[in-house]
C-alpha cells in the first residue's frame, strides 16, 4: 500500500485550440509549483420532496466544474503560455538582430542602421528592447522603450544615450504581449503518480481568470494563477498518445537580487523600494445552460489590474502624484543571472491610496500606495510584459 505524497504530485499543461478538447496525442508540459488546490466540483441539490417516512428523497447533481488555485516562484520561460492566457492574447513576434551596423545617436536619442532592418526585424513602438554589443559607452547597453520606429531608426526612452559609432556587434532582442479580447484555454492534468494505483485529474477548458505577484525584500519573487475548468475527468490512465516534456530549469528569481531598473516615467525611480504586488482580474464568468451539466462558456469580463507599493520615503514625489491625481507609468524589470526574464510595464497608472503612516519609534516612515490602471491610448493596452 502506498498513500500519495505531495513531492511526487505532477502538474501539467498543453494547450487546446478548441475549447474544453484536449489536443491529440497531446504534449503536456510538466510545470513548476509551490502548491496547488485545483478541484473538482459538483453541485447539488436536495430533493425537497414530502414523504411520510421523513426522509430525503433524492441528491441530484445540478452541475459541475473545476477551480482552483496555482502557485509558483517566478523564473524565465516557464510560463509563458499561462501568461498568453491570462492576458487573452499572443506574444508579438520575436527580435533577435544581430549587426555590425548600427549606431547611436544623442541628438534624438536614438538607434540608427545602415541596413535599415528595424521594421523588418520586428520592432514595434511600445515595445521594450534589450540592447548589448556598445564597447564605448556602456549607457548605450540596457533596456529601453522604442518610443518610434522606421526602417532606419528607433527613438528610445529609458536613458539618455551617448554618440557611438556603428561597429560592434549589436544585439537587439526582445517579444511583448500585451492584454486582449482573445479567449485561451488549456487542459490542465494533475497526476498523483505514487499512490497505490497512480491516478490522473485532467481539467479540461481551463482558462485563467486571476494573477497575483509579489516583490518584496528579502523574498523570493512569488505568483499566484487562479483558474476555471469547464470540466475535470479522473482517470487511472494517461490520456492517449500524451508525451510529458520536462519543466524548466531556469533560475528561481528574488525581489532583491534580480529586481532592477524600476521607472517612473521611463526615467529610472530614485526611490527605494521595500514591496510591490501585481494584481490581474479577469473577471471570468461563467456561462450555464439547460441540458450542459458543464459550464457552456466561460466569458472574459471587465479587465482590472491593481497593485501596492511600500518605499522608504525621501521626498513627495509619489505621494504628490496620488494627492494632485497625477497619471504615470510605471515599469519594473525581473532577469535572472542569464539575462533571461520579463519586464512587466503599466503605462497608465493612477494611485487610488497613499498613506505615510508613522508605527513608532525606531521605525522607517514608509510611503504606502495602491494603484488602479487604465487604459493608456497611445498603447491602446492596460499592461504589457516584455520578455528577454
Amino acid at each position: 500500500m502506498s498513500f500519495g505524497s505531495a513531492n511526487q504530485a505532477a502538474l501539467r499543461s498543453v494547450q487546446e485550440s478548441v475549447w474544453g478538447t484536449t489536443p491529440t496525442s497531446p504534449a503536456l508540459q510538466a510545470m513548476r509549483f509551490t502548491n496547488e488546490s485545483l478541484n473538482y466540483n459538483i453541485v447539488h441539490v436536495v430533493s425537497e420532496e414530502t414523504r411520510s417516512d421523513r426522509m430525503i428523497a433524492d441528491l441530484v447533481k445540478v452541475s459541475e466544474d473545476g477551480n482552483g488555485d496555482v502557485g509558483f516562484e517566478l523564473s524565465a520561460t516557464s510560463f509563458d503560455d499561462w501568461l498568453e492566457n491570462i492576458m487573452a492574447a499572443a506574444w508579438g513576434s520575436t527580435v533577435n538582430m544581430s549587426a555590425t551596423d548600427i549606431s547611436a545617436a544623442s541628438a534624438d536619442n536614438s538607434f540608427n542602421q545602415v541596413a535599415a532592418a528595424f521594421v523588418s526585424g520586428g520592432i514595434v513602438a511600445g515595445q521594450y528592447v534589450k540592447v548589448a554589443g556598445f564597447s564605448t559607452n556602456a549607457v548605450n547597453n540596457g533596456y529601453f522603450r522604442v518610443v518610434s520606429v522606421v526602417a532606419a531608426k528607433i527613438v528610445v526612452e529609458g536613458a539618455s544615450l551617448v554618440t557611438e559609432s556603428a561597429g560592434d556587434t549589436i544585439d537587439i532582442d526582445g517579444t511583448m504581449i500585451r492584454n486582449g479580447t482573445t479567449l485561451k484555454s488549456a487542459t490542465l492534468q494533475k497526476h498523483i503518480q505514487d499512490s497505490t494505483t497512480p491516478h490522473f485529474l485532467n481539467f479540461t477548458g481551463s482558462r485563467f481568470n486571476t494573477l497575483a505577484l509579489d516583490f518584496e525584500v528579502g523574498q523570493i519573487i512569488t505568483g499566484t494563477f487562479g483558474i476555471m475548468s469547464k470540466g475535470v475527468t479522473s482517470t487511472g490512465s494517461q490520456l492517449s498518445g500524451a508525451t510529458t516534456p520536462a519543466a524548466t530549469t531556469t533560475d528561481v528569481m528574488s525581489g532583491v537580487t534580480n529586481i532592477s531598473n524600476v521607472q517612473i516615467d521611463d526615467t529610472a525611480s530614485a526611490a527605494y523600494f521595500r514591496k510591490l504586488s501585481l494584481n490581474i482580474n479577469n473577471n471570468l464568468r461563467p456561462q450555464d445552460a439547460i441540458g450542459d451539466v458543464q459550464h457552456a462558456g466561460i466569458a472574459l469580463g471587465t479587465l482590472e489590474i491593481t497593485g501596492d507599493v511600500e518605499l522608504y520615503f525621501e521626498n513627495a514625489t509619489l505621494l504628490d502624484k496620488y494627492i494632485n491625481s497625477t497619471a504615470l507609468r510605471l515599469s519594473f524589470l525581473a532577469t535572472d543571472s542569464s539575462g533571461g526574464g520579463y519586464l512587466f510595464s503599466l503605462p497608465n497608472i493612477r494611485f487610488d491610496t497613499g498613506a505615510l503612516p508613522n508605527q513608532g519609534r525606531d521605525t522607517d516612515i514608509l510611503l504606502t500606495a495602491s494603484f488602479q490602471a487604465i487604459r493608456d491610448a497611445t498603447t491602446d493596452a492596460m499592461i504589457q510584459i516584455d520578455q528577454f
